[in-house]
């Protein structure tokens, strides 16, 4: 008789450090019961990598699914550990050392590298040995040319956070203008691709504009490489929201008729969870990232920053912009929220595609 498969998770961040299975903090890895309950009727079970006893792994039934395969650089590895040394967790879920053992331990493994390569470029620069060591390989961006498949990342704008969130942030009065809420960061590589020092243009542009704020943690320090924009930065940030924190993020968002959302970067396909977060506020989204957003987000939605040539150009059509028009977008976000495109961001269309990855390596 075949026994209950067992899949077993090293979430993204931190979060095996923390002794918790998924089914008791939810949030690890941004998922919902949902997506358990999904494979429990399909005779599957999932934990996270610290329930996983050597003792008890049996290779015909387990499997293992890895959320980012850590940099395996010297230099980055390095820096890791003086930046979290003494703090009692780690840039990774686990280090090298365990993640070889897993590996060597498990014949099903998959990966889904969910970090683009502006944040971790080792993977990418070694897709070929990982697609050696690896069952099967997924990314947020497109790669299909290499072998490698393609995913969403989920987003659980119902389930994660009540049915009637949408209606009392998408409702509330939008009396501001414009809003940023992004993070502070630099590149770890493919330098060409990245957007973090495009953000810093727009808060040197609209710093002295009215009505523009920023939000989003570590705009209190100054990156060696961007310390001639802290007097810009200084005249709008507002405060640290980190991009996980919902309670404060759309409450926030939901007070503006627009915010200025950049990606970290330009790789086709690649679309981070925070453009869904204006869109459940009603909040009209100015969009730079994904070049093919709109196979995603349908055009209507958002405004696409590309189509401005300059900021001076951007700023005047959004001031000039009539209620009847932003109405019209909040109508187009309705309406995808209700439509069939909407539903590669939920929990159980991911779980849909674990489960399928799942099968092909048993």
């Amino acid at each position: 008789m075949q026994g209950v498969k067992r899949i077993f998770f090293i979430p993204p961040g931190s979060s095996a450090r923390t002794g918790k299975h998924l089914l008791e903090d939810l949030n690890l890895v941004f998922l919902d019961k949902t997506f358990f309950d999904f494979f429990r009727e399909r005779g599957m079970e999932l934990y996270t990598i610290d329930a996983w006893r050597p003792e008890s792994h049996n290779d015909k039934e387990d499997a293992l699914a890895v959320f980012n395969h850590p940099d395996e650089g010297f230099l980055l590895r390095a820096f890791y550990y003086l930046k979290f040394a003494g703090k009692g967790r780690g840039k990774y879920s686990v280090d090298k050392k365990t993640l070889n053992v897993l590996l060597g331990a498990f014949s099903r493994k998959i990966l889904f590298q969910a970090e683009p390569p502006i944040v971790m470029p080792w993977p990418y620069r070694h897709m070929k040995k990982l697609k050696k060591e690896y069952s099967s390989v997924f990314s947020t961006i497109h790669l299909e040319s290499e072998g490698v498949k393609y995913f969403i990342l989920p987003y659980n704008y119902t389930d994660r956070f009540g049915k009637n969130k949408i209606g009392e942030h998408f409702d509330a009065p939008k009396e501001k203008f414009l809003v940023m809420i992004n993070s502070n960061a630099r590149p770890h590589g493919y330098f060409k691709y990245e957007l973090y020092s495009e953000r810093l243009r727009a808060i040197k542009y609209f710093c002295d504009k009215p009505g523009f704020d920023l939000y989003g943690v570590r705009w209190d320090r100054k990156p060696f490489l961007h310390w001639s924009y802290a007097p810009y930065v200084k005249k709008v940030w507002r405060g640290s929201i980190p991009g996980d924190n919902i309670e404060s993020k759309l409450p926030t968002l939901a007070m503006y008729k627009f915010t200025l959302l950049f990606e970290n970067s330009t790789f086709p396909g690649y679309v981070d969870i925070k453009l869904l977060d204006p869109l459940v506020t009603g909040t009209v989204p100015v969009y730079l990232g994904a070049p093919d957003i709109a196979n995603y987000i349908p055009k209507g939605c958002f405004i696409d920053m590309r189509d401005f040539r300059t900021y001076n150009e951007l700023e005047k059509y959004l001031r000039a912009m009539s209620d009847t028009e932003r109405e019209r977008y909040r109508s187009n976000i309705r309406d995808f929220f209700r439509s069939e495109q909407a539903k590669v961001f939920t929990p159980r269309y991911f779980a849909e595609v674990v489960h399928r990855a799942v099968q092909e390596v048993f």
